[in-house]
């Protein structure tokens, strides 16, 4: 009986032994795995600082040009403005909607190396959209106008489609470059 009981005894020392190598890999194969993962970060930094996604930008693109459209809107309802005050609220709605729009310029900036001649023009031809809206705004203050109403109409939307032109042109050359 005493050779019974070793044998017991052994086989339970076997399997604690099996038990603690196969915890030991698990843990190495756990260390490994995370080590891996923190480092891809280090290991893929240059590719994405060099190459502009073009899912992104498309997609920032797409925001930036929707909320544009919606700054459009805003001037053309802001030229009916009643009063001060109805004025004074279109025009913060509108700050706030240029605020979100060059912060996701921005963004779409961080996508790109170097100095981009087609992001520097979208982003120039909405600054220089600024002056058209201070404008109309400026001469809806004044009282009802006319010419504002006219100016956003035609002037406003022309730079609006302007903007969107140079948006959709920096999407395509997002897209060449991705698949060269």
């Amino acid at each position: 009986m005493a050779t019974g009981n070793h044998i017991i005894t052994h086989k339970n020392h076997t399997w604690s032994r099996f038990g603690l190598v196969l915890s030991m890999l698990l843990v190495l194969f756990a260390l490994t795995g995370w080590l891996v993962i923190g480092n891809c970060e280090m290991w893929f930094a240059d590719y994405r600082q060099t190459e502009p996604r073009p899912a992104t930008i498309k997609m920032v693109a797409l925001r930036i040009d929707s909320n544009i459209m919606r700054a459009q809107a805003i001037m053309e309802n802001l030229v009916y403005s009643d009063g001060p005050l109805e004025l004074a609220n279109d025009v913060k709605g509108l700050d706030q909607l240029v605020e979100v729009i060059y912060k996701d310029f921005q963004a779409m900036g961080e996508q790109f190396p170097g100095d981009n001649s087609q992001y520097q023009k979208a982003l120039a031809s909405f600054s220089e959209w600024k002056s058209v809206r201070d404008e109309a705004i400026g001469l809806t203050a004044a009282g009802p106008s006319l010419r504002a109403k006219e100016m956003v109409r035609g002037k406003s939307a022309a730079h609006v489609q302007e903007i969107r032109a140079a948006l959709m042109a920096l999407n395509r050359f997002s897209e060449k470059r991705a698949l060269d």
